[in-house]
């Protein structure tokens, strides 16, 4: 054998010992580490186990202000030693949803009664349906049925009013129905029926549930009269026929006024009357005739001509105009010609 040969055989020897010993202690430490870990199982086994409480807590991480519920909450067993004495147990829970939380709450971490805030209450309008108006109207202690009424309650509105009568009649007081079938949100500031409300609650005004329409026929019935609330059985919701009542018709008498005695006709105006020859003539009788001639004994004869301008004291001469002869311009002394007329036999009346 020579020398190289025997080199290369040692070499080869350490390297097997020295994988053998390094088999060996993984073995070993293997054999260690499952002998300690079935030690420990056992130990662990014959150990009682811990108790457990179950809590309330986050499903998933929440932020501030969030409503707590049924939706974003579980029930999960935590050790009684690492429970919190402040952590919301399952038959607490009911009182608690809806409250909001006052800061985040991470995943799995239990919900503590000290983070939680009341709700802000609801207010009037998350009441209103959609296309309905709420409106609120004065009452006193009769027209809002002695102070019975209660959030909920159905009601129906009558308007009273003095109505103007016709053909000269005095006004008369009316009541009809405005609108059937109102719902009562409020009485006075309360929009929740109250469990101990006994009915001796004062309130100065309700609000109620009205279409836009019955709204503004409503604000124009309270500027312009009385309304009262007449209450409904809540299972009765039928609209009924009504006709509009005034007090003649309680009173069963005649709105139309009694006829008056009669009057004589009064004449306008003033009326002539022109005697002689049997013929008369008014002047109100006949108004076409102003302008006519008058001559009481008849025709003017042959080749008399009369003055113009000229009557005596404004009385016509025959064969004048009575309107002529009435004008105070034409008053003047009856010339010489005149007297060549015939007078009328009998005397002119005026009146």
């Amino acid at each position: 054998m020579n020398r190289r040969t025997f080199g290369s055989a040692a070499r080869l020897g350490v390297l097997s010992l020295a994988a053998l010993s390094f088999a060996a202690l993984a073995v070993y430490f293997a054999n260690r580490h499952v002998t300690e870990t079935i030690v420990k199982h056992q130990a662990a086994a014959k150990r009682p186990t811990p108790a457990t409480v179950p809590v309330v807590v986050a499903k998933f991480d929440l932020i501030a202000g969030e409503a707590v519920g049924p939706d974003n909450m579980a029930i999960r067993p935590i050790p009684v030693d690492l429970a919190p004495s402040s952590s919301l147990r399952p038959d607490q829970f009911d009182a608690k949803a809806g409250m909001r939380l006052a800061r985040a709450l991470r995943s799995g971490e239990p919900l503590l009664t000290e983070i939680l805030q009341p709700a802000e209450p609801a207010g009037l309008s998350s009441r209103v349906r959609q296309g309905i108006r709420a409106l609120t109207i004065t009452v006193d202690d009769v027209n809002a049925v002695s102070g019975m009424l209660r959030p909920g309650d159905r009601i129906d509105l009558l308007y009273s009013a003095r109505s103007p009568g016709a053909d000269g009649t005095p006004a008369v007081e009316t009541s009809r129905i405005l609108v059937q079938d109102v719902a009562v949100l409020a009485t006075g500031r309360q929009f929740k029926p109250a469990a101990e409300d006994n009915g001796n609650r004062a309130f100065t005004s309700i609000t109620v549930e009205l279409s836009p329409d019955d709204a503004q026929r409503l604000i124009v019935a309270q500027r312009t009269g009385r309304v009262t609330a007449l209450l409904r059985n809540p299972d009765d919701r039928h609209a009924v026929s009504t006709k509009t009542v005034d007090a003649n018709a309680l009173l069963g008498l005649d709105p139309r006024p009694a006829p008056g005695p009669s009057r004589p006709a009064i004449r306008s105006g003033p009326e002539m009357i022109v005697g002689g020859g049997g013929a008369l003539a008014s002047s109100r009788q006949h108004p076409d005739r102003d302008a006519a001639l008058v001559s009481p004994t008849g025709p003017i004869p042959q080749g008399v001509s009369l003055p113009p301008n000229n009557s005596p004291a404004g009385i016509p001469l025959p064969g004048r105009r009575v309107s002529d002869a009435m004008q105070p311009d034409r008053v003047s002394q009856v010339p010489s010609a005149a007297a060549q007329v015939p007078l009328p036999q009998q005397p002119l009346l005026f009146r």
